[in-house]
Formats: structure tokens, C-alpha cells, sequence
């Protein structure tokens, strides 16, 4: 398992700790997980540590390379076709593992990703990310129709941008370009 940076979220202590498997998989999943904690003297809730946000900067207006990633077809479609091709090269993955595998083998500009699919959704995604590919992190921008507390709270901390579904092609344009 790979040294994760986490907070307690009691004393802010911040440490990059190794994680046993089952814990690790709980801090995929809920992006938090209890352990002891050195400061405190006792078990506490610790948060992954995103890595910073960098600002916006101006990029080329070259085609922008996006991975899309949603479990229906047809949302898959439809963006596909909404992100015209004389502005993106599309590429578009069923599930956050097949994305994985796009992501081993080419780069991208931009990843837009649904964040309740089956097994493993956007949040672990996005947290994936943060362990093993942070530099993808501050290229995501979130789509969902979850309007729930636990999804805005997640949409939140991850300070990405983010639209609620039905998707409006000028919105979606808003967003990508807010990755700079």
C-alpha cells in the first residue's frame, strides 16, 4: 500500500502514514478512516490530504484532450457529441477502472466524471487520484445528479469544479474551462 498524507481532523496534526490494505480501502471509499493519533493519545477520524489547487492558467485553445467517465451509454453519447471535435478529442471510459487504464496509457487535459457509479464511484476515483496520480486532480470536473448532503459535502472538499445533471453544453464549457 502506498504512504498516504492525512490530517486528524481533531488536533490538524498532518502526517503521511502507510495504510494496511482494509484501511486503505476504507479511506478509497469514505476518504477518511480512524486511526490512533500521536498528538491526540488516542483513535481519531484522519482525512486524505488533497494536494494543493493550483490557480488557473491560460491554456493553448488546441484541441483539449478529455477522458469521460459514466456508467450509461448514453450520457457517454451525448457528451461525446455536445464536446464538438474541432475542440476536444473525446475519449470515453464505462467505469472509474477502465478510466484507470486510459489513464496508464495516455495523457489528458480535462477528466469529467459521474460521481455515483457501481463498485467504484468518483469519489474513490478522485481519491485514487490523489495517491497515485496528483497531477490529474486539479483536471477533474464533476458531473452528478446525487444532490444529496454526503455528495455536496464530498463536491465541497474536493474544490473541483462540478454541474448538476441535465447538462448544458455552455455550463459544461464553464467548467472545463475553470481548469485553466
Amino acid at each position: 500500500m502506498p504512504d498516504c498524507g492525512l490530517s486528524c481532523e481533531r488536533c490538524q496534526t498532518i502526517e503521511t502514514r502507510p495504510l494496511r490494505e482494509a484501511d486503505f480501502a476504507i479511506l478509497l471509499s469514505e476518504g477518511k478512516v480512524k486511526m490512533a493519533c500521536p498528538q491526540c493519545a488516542e483513535a481519531t477520524v484522519w482525512k486524505l490530504v488533497l494536494p494543493p489547487r493550483p490557480e488557473p492558467g491560460t491554456r493553448s485553445l488546441s484541441r483539449r484532450r478529455v477522458l469521460v467517465i459514466d456508467d450509461e451509454p448514453d450520457t457517454l453519447r451525448i457528451l461525446q457529441l455536445m464536446l464538438k471535435p474541432d475542440q476536444y478529442h473525446v475519449v470515453t471510459a464505462e467505469s472509474a477502472n477502465q478510466a484507470i487504464e486510459h489513464l496508464q496509457t495516455k495523457d489528458f487535459d480535462v477528466i469529467i466524471s459521474d460521481i455515483r457509479m457501481p463498485e467504484f464511484d468518483g469519489r474513490s476515483l478522485f481519491r485514487f487520484l490523489a495517491l497515485f496520480l496528483p497531477e490529474y486532480v486539479s483536471r477533474v470536473v464533476f458531473l452528478t445528479g446525487d444532490h444529496s448532503d454526503k455528495t455536496r459535502q464530498f463536491l465541497h472538499e474536493s474544490k473541483c469544479p462540478y454541474m448538476f445533471k441535465p447538462i448544458q453544453l455552455p455550463e459544461l464549457q464553464e467548467r472545463i474551462e475553470q481548469i485553466g
